[in-house]
């Protein structure tokens, strides 16, 4: 049996251009499909391998280095593995230019064959930083460097370019700058180096290993270690200098930076600032150029030709997930951390003799994040069991076949088109395919929804460019922690979907804390809102105290929204609540009734199970037509995570929900979805005016209830 990963990725897929196009920030959440991921060396003429995906062909199935040309080593027999795998002898050895047919062919002709089986979109993995080798004993990649003119007809692969020394990041004094250790045991006997997305001879070899990986049939590819770079080699110098200049006047150059010339102009080694804004901005655009260049070049001989990046975890590039959303179709975010790793369910923590206590893992907040892009932007979570820090015996992060229902329905109900990692077994009792048919025969509960809460949490993560650090995402977990934890269900408004628009959508706004450089605009557009009627609570003594210049400045309508610090007063026809130093008695969610005037939580009443266990998402379509229909999503997490101690979920036993529905709003029926269930389960319901009101009979771990 092949070591086989399944994702259940919880969107709708067309393989025709248009319906991948990304028409900006407004696109509307989509229905599942499924993903397979293998990275075994074995696939090619392999009749076991084929028949396994023919019996359950997934929409997407990402294979490991199955390409023409290796990323990291050029022309080599090997196939398969991620970035390290399968990088040594004999795996890494050179072949011919006429060894190199052979093994396009036998590419070609399996992914017509996987094709053939039902699968829609098929992907190799590629890297879009990494270079095996030695320059100094001319081994791995220089060994097909040095040969490159017996390569460069066959394969169109362009005149000889610099030396690959030559393409590789720099530090600011020269020396390489690495992803990963330059020598282990394990890369024996190439060293790891790191390449630059603005090198021309990095480029240009990508280009080729694009273009015949779409020759081959391919769809697109999934490209490892993808985020952003901070080169300061000499083209990435010249290249931001052209760009400050395009930006800046002279004057604004000396004002703003220093710079007194043009050649004094260089990317920033400090890390805050309106430099460091300025280079972050640089090597994230250089980033989303290189893989539009990719995507542009394979699509002469494929299209549509999908990007399919892995910018690490959501700690790390929340603040570029937004860019990645211009040119990707999918996006790979390893959550495999904190505590827990990349699992999402209960821990029963031991404490002394036979006494416990329960802790939930969850990566609701990241699937609600990638949502929030509302650019059909697929998100996928990956499961390794990291630990950053360890506390706990490894068993307790690990998931099995009940705990990872958990992590199908949280994908399900939060992403509007998110996945999870799981490996076949973990899936004895086949809750996979069970999902699988239950998203299949209920699209209608997933696609063409946008997110419908009344409270919103103002999420701004390129803060991190003006000071790099995760104060606003920490606060913003924090924040969101607290609203699950309540049953309050929320949206989250990043920098490329703000608008003062969108403010109306929202009885309560939260502004966590570290959201310290915002544009006049922004806060003038807050300031407005509230005066218009709407309800503002902004967090930390920093809150808007410099503009996106990185001046500290005075502003009226900063003055505005904090002129009472730690009360709560009326601004215009709204209200305002400025938190610098803690949160409020209470917490933030009982100061957001306060504000909205009513309870927000959807899960009002004395609780008899776990309230941090429930989590809820709601979703609508249609809105402001008579044909409405909101779909709230519940999640149990009280599944326990562990490798061998597995326990039932659980169950939630007469859940009383309540809703404030759209204006003008009349419901007919609520209906409960459970993947689980024999068939839907009409459920009573009561109407007063906009307020909804229902019972759940019972929850195992997930229901969708569609209400209409």
């Amino acid at each position: 049996m092949h070591a086989v990963a399944i994702i259940t990725l919880m969107v709708a897929i067309s393989v025709t251009a248009g319906a991948w196009a990304q028409p900006g920030y407004d696109r509307p959440t989509l229905a599942p499909m499924t993903y397979i991921r293998d990275y075994g060396d074995d696939h090619l003429d392999n009749p076991e391998f084929l028949e396994y995906i023919r019996a359950n062909p997934p929409e997407l199935l990402v294979l490991g280095k199955d390409t023409v040309l290796h990323h990291s080593l050029g022309p080599v027999v090997g196939t398969g593995g991620e970035n390290v795998g399968y990088t040594r002898p004999p795996h890494g050895v050179r072949i011919s230019s006429e060894e190199l047919f052979e093994k396009k062919r036998r590419l070609t002709e399996m992914v017509a064959a996987l094709h053939d089986a039902g699968v829609v979109l098929v992907m190799p993995y590629i890297c879009t930083k990494t270079i095996f080798g030695r320059h100094d004993t001319r081994i791995g990649f220089w060994d097909f460097y040095d040969h490159w003119d017996e390569y460069a007809d066959d394969w169109d692969l362009g005149p000889k370019p610099a030396d690959p020394i030559e393409w590789m990041r720099r530090n600011a004094d020269g020396s390489l700058q690495l992803t990963y250790p330059f020598e282990l045991d394990r890369y024996e006997p190439n060293h790891r180096y790191a390449a630059c997305v603005n090198q021309p001879g990095w480029r240009q070899h990508m280009r080729n290993v694009v273009r015949l990986i779409a020759a081959c049939g391919y769809d697109g590819c999934y490209l490892d270690n993808n985020a952003h770079n901070e080169c300061r080699c000499d083209v990435c110098q010249r290249l931001f200098r052209e760009r400050m200049q395009e930006k800046y006047s002279a004057d604004e150059l000396r004002e703003l930076f220093g710079f007194e010339a043009p050649a004094e102009i260089h990317l920033a080694t400090e890390r805050r600032g309106l430099l460091w804004y300025e280079s972050c901005r640089f090597w994230v655009d250089s980033n989303v150029e290189f893989l539009t260049m990719l995507r542009d070049h394979a699509e002469r001989t494929r299209a549509p030709f999908h990007m399919f990046p892995n910018p690490g975890t959501w700690w790390r590039s929340a603040q570029e997930i937004q860019d990645d959303a211009r040119i990707a179709s999918f996006i790979q975010s390893e959550e495999n951390g904190f505590e827990y790793g990349g699992h999402s369910g209960m821990v029963k923590v031991p404490l002394i003799g036979e006494l416990s206590c329960r802790e939930y893992n969850s990566n609701a907040l990241k699937h609600k994040y990638a949502q929030a892009t509302r650019s059909g932007l697929r998100t996928t979570m990956t499961t390794r069991p990291y630990l950053f820090r360890q506390r706990h015996a490894p068993d307790f992060i690990r998931m099995n076949a009940e705990s990872l229902r958990a992590n199908l329905a949280e994908a399900c109900a939060f992403a509007g088109g998110g996945a999870k990692n799981v490996q076949m077994r973990w899936d004895d009792r086949g809750h996979i395919t069970r999902y699988r048919r239950f998203v299949a025969s209920n699209q209608s509960l997933f696609e063409g929804y946008d997110c419908y809460a009344a409270v919103a949490v103002m999420c701004f993560a390129r803060q991190y460019f003006y000071e790099a650090g995760y104060e606003v995402l920490h606060a913003t977990d924090a924040v969101a922690d607290e609203l699950f934890d309540a049953q309050v269900p929320f949206d989250l408004v990043l920098e490329e979907t703000f608008s003062r628009e969108r403010l109306d959508r929202y009885e309560v706004v939260i502004i966590p804390r570290g959201t310290k450089y915002l544009s006049d605009d922004t806060v003038s557009a807050l300031r407005d809102w509230v005066e218009a009627g709407g309800r503002l609570i902004a967090c930390g003594g920093d809150f808007a105290r410099y503009d996106t210049l990185c001046r500290e400045v005075e502003r009226d309508a900063v003055a505005a929204l904090t002129a009472e610090p730690g009360s709560r007063r009326t601004l215009g026809s709204g209200t305002v609540l400025y938190l610098p130093d803690s949160s409020p008695d209470g917490g933030l969610a009982a100061a957001a009734d306060l504000l909205a005037g009513r309870e927000l939580t959807a899960a009002p009443g004395e609780h008899t199970w776990d309230p941090r266990s429930l989590k809820l998402n709601c979703f609508i379509r249609g809105e402001g037509t008579g044909e409405a229909r909101l779909v709230l999503h519940a999640v149990n997490y009280s599944v326990k995570l562990h490798r061998t101690d597995v326990e039932p979920p659980i169950p939630i036993e007469d859940l009383r929900l309540r809703l404030r529905l759209p204006e003008g709003m009349v419901v007919s029926s609520v209906t409960a979805h459970d993947p689980a269930a024999e068939a839907p389960m009409p459920l009573d319901f009561t109407q007063d005016d906009r307020d909804l009101s229902f019972t759940l009979p019972r929850i195992e771990v997930y229901a969708a209830i569609a209400i209409e």
